[in-house]
């Protein structure tokens, strides 16, 4: 019997990043319910709940938000929907514009 081993499994992994001692950050998910954060040697673990906090705190600074839509996945013969799911993606609003000024700091263009 061959088992099909899921965990820890490597998400993600940034190399030379700006900043910090190591420049590393890897993103391991540990089990179903856990991802690992890990900066060169040092790591957090985050739950589910945590993991949408996280996002919930960075993604506006992105410019990011969840856009949720309905589709229709499939239909009877006379074109009436008989399997319909909710899906979630991930959409890049416009931001205002703006130009740098001394030491980088940025204000927004009239």
């Amino acid at each position: 019997m061959t088992t099909n081993k899921l965990f820890p499994k490597k998400l993600i992994s940034f190399r030379n990043l700006q900043g910090g001692q190591y420049g590393t950050l890897d993103v391991t998910a540990r089990e179903a319910t856990l991802v690992e954060i890990a900066l060169g040697g040092d790591y957090v673990w985050l739950t589910p709940d945590q993991w949408i906090a996280l996002r919930s705190a960075i993604d506006p600074v992105f410019g990011l938000e969840l856009a949720r839509e309905t589709v229709v996945v499939a239909t009877d013969d006379r074109g009436a929907p008989l399997v319909i799911e909710e899906v979630e993606r991930i959409v890049t609003r416009k931001r205002a514009k703006s130009t740098s000024t001394k030491k980088g700091r940025a204000t927004p263009r009239p």
